[in-house]
């Protein structure tokens, strides 16, 4: 079965059903260690490094800019 099968199969469980399938989900985390892409850890690698060098903003200072980023300042 394919994830995307799996996807379109959660919409018809039941809420009981889903949170068996939860649990199940959890317990296999808790059991697999998970090996990052080659992708994923260069994206977090610049991450961190744009995070030592580029400049950085308060919550505050981002939720003032949300309004033009989205157009409603124009």
């Amino acid at each position: 079965m394919s994830a995307a099968e799996i996807l379109e199969g959660l919409s018809k469980l039941s809420p009981v059903e889903l949170s068996l399938v939860h649990e199940r989900i959890l317990e296999l985390e808790e059991s697999h260690v998970i090996e990052p892409s080659a992708e994923f850890s260069a994206a977090i690698e610049e991450g961190l490094r744009s995070l030592a060098t580029e400049p950085t903003f308060t919550v505050d200072e981002v939720r003032q800019e949300i309004p033009g980023w989205i157009g409603l300042l124009s």
